[in-house]
């Protein structure tokens, strides 16, 4: 307890400000902008969530299983709903304090990167960097997986400094608990195993692994176990991995967020015909013949998808012209700003392990959206560790500053008249 309080007390006042100004941000924008409930990601997660707690379980009508969904988010709100009743007004409350309550982790290893300059100024970009304020107040996952990761991240470059298995197996449990929200980034782990190249010998290797795998595992076994009762198969998730690349390809080509509404309805209607011909075998098989067709192209929309993974700011399409047309622009700005900072913190410290470590964990995230399918929102939750590394490249900026303006200061002569 006196080490909790201790840390507390170290803690500068401006960070705990920045938390404070975060969650009321949260909570002032919730209001005037209220979540929508009935988007279609929202509503499927409200539905599952409201039958769990209700006693219906993880179905969409009440009756029938589904896994429609991955079982993290809507399972986490339904713990919600299970306490406080079926309320999403709660959920976004709890939400908006999980979101600002990072703030302090972002600090942290800001702190570690660059001493304690840099983690002030990535405590302040992630409470009001306003993709996060606004998946915070949402009734989608992104908000929650924006927490785990950033806590994986804090704990993996804890191990950076420290070569302790206990740190392992905190990161192991996160790890399973992001898995669990959202699958594919069990990729995440690859950051984590850096670790063993540091192990003095095979029972470490095996123990670190065991401890990184073994969560996820052990989530996903009865999930998987579930589905292969009710539905034949273990998958996860009802969408099968060919038909993730073969639409995701196919939205790359077409430009993703910018695509033309005329090539973004013709897209919906080969997946309509595709999903109520020959499911499964269909996009195994569309997958099958695009590789051996143009394997060029292929490779080209995995590039093109790495592309568009950090094409411009978050809400610039269609939320932010809405409240402020020239919002948008001034917002985009500032992303690919903060975008330049986190490249000058990565390249000027590149061989400390806190960078290497954060690198690889963007590189680990990025890695199955390129492969897979990506949408803009796909990149919030990665948001803070890139802020982070901001953080780092302005504090270097600011360092630059204040040495000019230190060199340019004339010295101060003695006084002639004083001697």
């Amino acid at each position: 307890m006196k080490r909790i309080t201790d840390r507390f007390s170290e803690t500068p006042r401006v960070v705990l400000f920045a938390i404070a100004a975060a969650f009321l941000a949260r909570i002032a924008f919730a209001i005037v902008v209220p979540p929508e409930q009935t988007w279609s990601d929202s509503g499927g997660y409200q539905t599952i969530a409201s039958n769990v707690a209700n006693g219906a379980g993880f179905t969409m009508d009440g009756t029938t299983p589904t896994r429609e969904r991955p079982p993290g988010y809507p399972l986490f709100l339904a713990a919600i709903y299970m306490v406080f009743g079926t309320h999403p007004w709660i959920a976004i409350i709890l939400q908006a304090l999980l979101g600002s309550l990072i703030v302090a982790f972002a600090y942290a290893v800001g702190r570690r990167l660059n001493g304690r300059e840099a983690g002030v100024i990535a405590a302040i970009l992630v409470a009001c960097y306003p993709a996060l304020i606004y998946y915070d107040t949402r009734i989608l996952r992104e908000g929650l997986t924006t927490v785990l990761v950033l806590v994986y991240a804090w704990t993996v470059t804890r191990e950076a400094f420290v070569n302790d298995l206990s740190w392992t197996a905190v990161s192991g449990l996160l790890l399973g608990a992001i898995a669990f929200v959202r699958p594919e980034l069990a990729t995440l782990g690859l950051p984590g195993l850096m670790r063993l190249w540091g192990a003095q010998s095979l029972g470490g290797i095996i123990r670190r692994t065991l401890l990184l795998g073994l969560p996820v595992l052990l989530l996903w076994g009865p999930w998987m176990a579930r589905n292969y009762s009710h539905f034949g198969d273990p998958s996860p998730v009802h969408d099968s991995v060919a038909s993730a690349v073969w639409f995701g390809t196919r939205w790359a080509d077409i430009g993703g967020e910018d695509r033309k509404r005329e090539d973004h309805i013709a897209l919906k209607q080969e997946t309509w015909d595709l999903n109520n011909t020959n499911e499964g075998e269909g996009y195994a098989g569309r997958v099958a013949e695009d590789l051996a067709q143009r394997p060029g192209w292929m490779v080209g929309m995995v590039g093109k998808k790495a592309v568009l993974f950090w094409k411009d700011a978050n809400g610039v399409r269609k939320t932010l012209p809405k409240i402020l047309p020239l919002l948008a622009t001034s917002v985009n700005i500032y992303y690919y700003v903060l975008l330049g900072f986190a490249l000058a913190g990565i390249w000027t410290w590149r061989n400390r392990p806190v960078v290497r470590t954060l690198g690889f964990t963007i590189l680990a995230y990025c890695l199955p959206y390129a492969l897979l399918h990506v949408r803009n929102r796909y990149r919030v939750p990665l948001m803070p560790i890139v802020l982070i590394l901001s953080a780092g490249g302005l504090s270097l900026f600011y360092a630059m500053i204040r040495v000019r303006l230190a060199v340019r200061q004339p010295s101060r002569s003695p006084d002639p008249q004083s001697a």
